[in-house]
C-alpha cells in the first residue's frame, strides 16, 4: 500500500460506519422471454471489495440494478442487516443506504462538480447557503482522499474524474452499500488502479463496495471475496487470494478459451496511405477538447494502436477520423479521398467506427434485427430500374434484414438469441457485441474502434482482437482506441500516444513497453 493510500484508509477509518452484511435469496428476474436472473443467492462479505464476474448477460446489471431499486425481482429476497428489504424504486434504496455508479454516468455535464454532488440532495433546505456548503463539500472530498476540482463544469472533466465524482456523490450522502457498475471499462490501468484504492478504504471501512467488472486482474489484485454468474445463475463465491485468473476465467465462460486466440503475423504496409492527417487542429466545444497539430496516417494491414490517459483527445481523434468532427486547421488526404469531394462525407462512407459510448451508436427501441441492418441499407439487393430502387429504398425485405441480423447473432454468441427483442432489452456487453458485429460487416476499407472490447468478458475480449486482426490480415486498415495498455502491446503494429491533445510519440509495436508507453501517456515526448 503507498503512502497515499496508507493515509487515506487511516482518514476514512476515523470517519468508518457500523459494518453492515447483505444477502441475496432465491432471487429471479424475467424480461419476457429473457431469463436474466435465475434463483441467485450468495451472501456479501463485508471488510472488503466484493466483486460479482461473469460473461456478457450473466446477469450481472440485472441484479444490481434489483439491489439499487430499479427493477423489482419475480421472486426471492434481499436481506440488509439481517432484515428483509422491500425495494419498490431508487428511492427506496437511497434511504436505506444504498446507492449505485452505473455504466452510463448520470452527471448533468453544464454543471459544476459541486453542483452535481449537492443536486437533488434531500438534507440540503430550499434556502442553503451555498458558500457553507461548498466548504463542506470540499472538507469531505479531502477527508475521503477524492482529488477532485469541484468548481469545474463536468464537461471539462475526463471519464476518470467523472468516476471519481459518482462515487463521491454516494459518499456525500452517507451510502453504506456502494454499487459501482463497470467502474473502470474506459480507464486506464493506474487511473483504474486509483479509483479501485479508494473503493477498497472505503470497503474496509465497514461499507460494502459491490464492485461489477469483467477485468479479471483487478478483482484478484483489489476484491476480497468473487462470486461468479454465469447465465443468470450463481455458480460460486470464493475468496480472491484462492483463486488464479485463470480459474476464475474458466468459471465465468465455461468454453475452451483457446479457440480465441489472436492470429499470428503483423503487416508493415508500405502502401499508399488510406487516410493522412496533416498538421490537423480542431477547435474545443462545450462536449469535446481541442486537437492540436496532429499529423498521423494509417495504411491498409495495419493496425494502429492509439494510447492516452482520459481525456487526452483520443475520443475527438476517433471522431475526426470518422468524419464526425470537422478540422479547424491543417489538411486530411488520402485513398478513400477523391479530388474535390467533401472530406467528413468521404470519411463517413469510407469509416466504420466502434465508438466507446453505446447509446451513440443504436436506437434502443428498434429490434436487434433493425439495429443489426442499419449501416447495410445502401448494400440492399435491388433491381436495376429507378422504381425498383425506390421500392427497395422505402419498403426494406424483412427476409434479408433478418438472415443479416443472424448472421451477427450467432458469429457474435448475443444473447438472447433473438433478433425480435428491442435493441434495449439487451445487456450492455451484448449491445456491444451487436454494434461491432455490424460495424465490422459492412467491410469499409478503415476501421476505427474506440474502447472496443470495454465491457465485454475475456473469452469475447479476445475474439474481438481475433476480428480486428483477421481484418488487418485482409487488407483493411484498424485504428484501435484503447487505455488498455496489454491489449494495445499484444495487438497492434504500431503505435502512438496522445497526450493534452497531441501525439507525444510513436513506435512500432514491438519497440515499446509498458513503461514507455505510460511515460508518454503522461506527456514525456
Amino acid at each position: 500500500m503507498s503512502v497515499e493510500s496508507a493515509t487515506r484508509a487511516k482518514t476514512i477509518e476515523a470517519g468508518s460506519v457500523q459494518a453492515c452484511s447483505l444477502s441475496f435469496r432465491s432471487v429471479s428476474k424475467r424480461f419476457g422471454q429473457i431469463l436474466a436472473n435465475d434463483s441467485v443467492s450468495f451472501d456479501v462479505i463485508g471488510g472488503g471489495i466484493h466483486a460479482i464476474v461473469g460473461e456478457n448477460g450473466a446477469g450481472k446489471s440485472t441484479l444490481s440494478k434489483i439491489l439499487y431499486g430499479y427493477y423489482k425481482s419475480d421472486a426471492g429476497s434481499i436481506n440488509l442487516d439481517g432484515h428483509q428489504i422491500v425495494l419498490n424504486s431508487p428511492f427506496d434504496a437511497r434511504k436505506l443506504g444504498i446507492g449505485m455508479v452505473h455504466q452510463q454516468l448520470a452527471l448533468v455535464s453544464s454543471l459544476s462538480g459541486f453542483e452535481n454532488v449537492v443536486l437533488g440532495d434531500p438534507k440540503l433546505s430550499f434556502a442553503f447557503s451555498k458558500t457553507k456548503i461548498e466548504k463542506q463539500v470540499q472538507s469531505k472530498a479531502r477527508e475521503f482522499g477524492f482529488k477532485l476540482d469541484l468548481s469545474c463544469p463536468v464537461s471539462h472533466l475526463g471519464i476518470a474524474d467523472r468516476q471519481k465524482l459518482e462515487m463521491f456523490k454516494l459518499i456525500w450522502r452517507d451510502a453504506r452499500v456502494l454499487i459501482l457498475d463497470e467502474p473502470t471499462s474506459q480507464l486506464t490501468p493506474f487511473e483504474a488502479e486509483e479509483l479501485l484504492s479508494i473503493a477498497r478504504d472505503l470497503a474496509e471501512s465497514g461499507r460494502i463496495v459491490i464492485l461489477i467488472t469483467h477485468h479479471i486482474n483487478e478483482v484478484i489484485n483489489f476484491a476480497r471475496h468473487i462470486t461468479v454468474l454465469r447465465q443468470g445463475r450463481s455458480i460460486s463465491t470464493v475468496e480472491a487470494s484462492s483463486v488464479t485468473s485463470d480459474a476464475l476465467a474458466r468459471l465465468m465462460i465455461d468454453i475452451d478459451m483457446d479457440s480465441f486466440l489472436p492470429i499470428e503475423g503483423r503487416a508493415q504496409s508500405i502502401a499508399e496511405p488510406l487516410i493522412n492527417l496533416k498538421s490537423v487542429s480542431t477547435k474545443a466545444t462545450a462536449t469535446s477538447h481541442p486537437l492540436h497539430d496532429i499529423s498521423f496516417g494509417v495504411r491498409p494491414a495495419e493496425i494502429v494502436g492509439v494510447a492516452g490517459i482520459s481525456g487526452s483527445g483520443q475520443l475527438e481523434f476517433g471522431r475526426l477520423l470518422a468524419g464526425l468532427l470537422e478540422p479547424s486547421a491543417g489538411g486530411i488526404s488520402g485513398s478513400i479521398i477523391n479530388q474535390g469531394s467533401e472530406i467528413s462525407r468521404a470519411l463517413a462512407l469510407s469509416v466504420c467506427y466502434i465508438p466507446s459510448e453505446q447509446n451513440h451508436a443504436c436506437a434502443p427501441a428498434l429490434s436487434v434485427a433493425a439495429n443489426c441492418f442499419l449501416k447495410s441499407i445502401d448494400s440492399l439487393p435491388v433491381h436495376t430500374s429507378t422504381l425498383w430502387k425506390l421500392l427497395n429504398s422505402v419498403f426494406i425485405n424483412s427476409a434479408h434484414m433478418e438472415r443479416h441480423a443472424r448472421a451477427i447473432i450467432d458469429a457474435f454468441s448475443i444473447t438472447p438469441n433473438l433478433s425480435d427483442v428491442p435493441a434495449a432489452a439487451l445487456s450492455g456487453g451484448n449491445l456491444q457485441r451487436l454494434i461491432i458485429g455490424r460495424e465490422l460487416s459492412t467491410k469499409t476499407s478503415v476501421i476505427v474502434a474506440d474502447n472496443p472490447c470495454a465491457g465485454l468478458d475475456a473469452a469475447m475480449s479476445m475474439r474481438i482482437r481475433y476480428e480486428l486482426r483477421k481484418a488487418a490480415l485482409e487488407g483493411r486498415a484498424v485504428i484501435l482506441i484503447s487505455p488498455d495498455l496489454e491489449e494495445l502491446l499484444t495487438t497492434c503494429d504500431r503505435i502512438v500516444a496522445m497526450f493534452n491533445g497531441r501525439i507525444c510519440g510513436e513506435q512500432i509495436a514491438g519497440q515499446f513497453d509498458y513503461q514507455s508507453l505510460a511515460a508518454c501517456m503522461g506527456g514525456k515526448s
